[in-house]
């Protein structure tokens, strides 16, 4: 039951979070965006990393729980982007290149820790989950 609480706490942010940053991108001009399967399985990607931090990944990783967390959100955020830019080269679908077109490798990881340690701690806590 707990990986089931797991799955859903994950699927929660992307979920509520995605629908904007697609309005967002059709609002810019670039409907091109949403033609990307990979974006609409974002929220089951969290889902799913969720469900193995709660069942390996906190007892691999150091610290206490806000920084397991961050860890976590991190690692996610650098896979992700290594996805988005090398093999959908999104950052080229949206107009960029030069040295922007690598800013991800940087921002994603980052975000992604935020976003986990203040979004998804809470949902996991919610949920009864051990963080």
């Amino acid at each position: 039951m707990n990986l089931i609480k797991a799955f859903v706490a994950g699927i929660v942010v992307p979920s509520i979070l995605l629908p904007f940053m697609m309005l967002g991108a059709l609002a810019f001009g670039k409907p091109q965006v949403l033609t990307l399967v990979f974006l609409h399985f974002i929220p089951l990607v969290w889902g799913i990393w969720n469900v193995l931090y709660i069942a390996f990944f906190k007892r691999l990783f150091p610290g206490d729980a806000n920084t397991r967390l961050q860890v976590a959100g991190g690692v996610l955020g650098l896979l992700v982007a290594i996805y988005a830019i090398f093999h959908l080269e999104l950052p080229s679908l949206l107009g960029f290149s030069g040295w922007f077109y690598y800013v991800p490798l940087i921002a994603a990881p980052i975000v992604y820790a935020i976003v986990w340690r203040y979004l998804v701690k809470p949902l996991n806590t919610l949920l009864d989950l051990q963080n």
